[in-house]
């Protein structure tokens, strides 16, 4: 799949994935949401972003002719719908906020900034405007686009997001009730300081990892030699490594401690990235994760679940208080 849209595009516009706020006076009308007029341009400026955001080119999916016409037809519904949701959360949001003194301007300022940043990571402003314009926007468009952004994402914010709470009895069920998820099988620790080396240089490096490996033996602190000399420190702080070992059959014991019994030190050794020194530290039996170390992760996991279902919520009674009218049109795409 080739990309159609500049990455930084997408990482700005992707909340954006059906809007539009202006069209052509002869546009096709799909939809009416308290009297303002959706049409097919809008709907199509939505698609564009849409695929951008994605990075894809739904033509190069393999797919049928019924397929690809049910697929488009699904995604043209899917975009029509983000686009009515998008208005109805707008116009509850006017009516939230703007009615205070200076909201406009503080709003207006906002997307001032927005611009601002947009052409600090387009790197200048004429490589933003050209950002813009492959995404078919004008820069009032954006900044229109973007007071639409943070006002609705205040008002779901004080609405939905800001209401939903987790208690900690709650995530203590979760726990207790689900235990086979937060099972670990048997996991294998090491710890490994890792010197990479090419051919040439084997030599220089190995007698710096004798050198290591002697501090070792006198009693230096492994996982701070590690920190400080291995190459895989970003990725296993204090050389730390833990291989989880689900089956039960055959060699089990990964190949770095091989020949070793926990507790003990490697030589050095040539390995696939080096040279290394490794020091088994122990073979933990089968266990559940103990809940200390899996209730944030819980609490995030239920908070996500019961925002999504009020954000649901708030938009199916949004909708249904708001006043939406399907055009024939939007019957091709399967709407009333």
């Amino acid at each position: 799949m080739r990309h159609n849209a500049p990455a930084l595009l997408a990482a700005l516009l992707a909340c954006v994935a059906a809007a539009a706020v202006c069209r052509a006076q002869d546009d096709e009308p799909l939809a009416r949401v308290n009297g303002y007029v959706i049409t097919t341009e809008e709907l199509e400026r939505g698609l564009r972003i849409a695929d951008a955001v994605a990075a894809s080119d739904w033509d190069e999916l393999p797919m049928g002719p019924l397929e690809r016409e049910e697929f488009e037809m699904q995604r043209r519904r899917e975009a029509l719908e983000a686009v009515i949701e998008r208005r109805v959360l707008w116009d509850l949001a006017r009516e939230e906020y703007l009615g205070a003194p200076t909201a406009e301007a503080v709003l207006a300022r906002a997307a001032e900034g927005e611009l601002r940043r947009l052409e600090e990571r387009a790197g200048s402003k004429l490589k933003a405007m050209q950002t813009l314009s492959e995404a078919g926007l004008t820069v009032e468009q954006f900044k229109d686009l973007q007071q639409q952004n943070l006002l609705g994402a205040k008002l779901l914010w004080d609405k939905v997001h800001s209401q939903v709470h987790v208690a900690p009895a709650d995530v203590r069920q979760y726990y207790d009730e689900n235990r086979d998820e937060f099972a670990v099988p048997r996991t294998v620790v090491y710890r490994q300081i890792l010197l990479v080396v090419a051919d040439e240089e084997e030599a220089a490096v190995r007698r710096e990892a004798e050198q290591l490996l002697a501090r070792v033996k006198q009693g230096a602190d492994f996982a701070k030699l590690a920190d400080a000399h291995s190459a895989d420190r970003d990725r296993h702080p204090g050389g730390l490594h833990e291989v989880r070992v689900p089956h039960e059959l055959g060699d089990w014991l990964p190949a770095a401690v091989e020949g070793l019994e926990p507790g003990e030190t490697s030589a050095v050794r040539r390995v696939a990235g080096g040279l290394a020194i490794v020091r088994f530290e122990e073979v933990r039996p089968p266990q559940v994760a103990p809940f200390d170390r899996v209730q944030q992760g819980i609490k995030a996991l239920l908070l996500r679940k019961r925002q999504a279902a009020e954000l649901a919520q708030f938009f199916q009674e949004a909708k249904q208080q708001a006043q939406i009218e399907y055009s024939p049109a939007a019957g091709g795409l399967g709407l009333p």
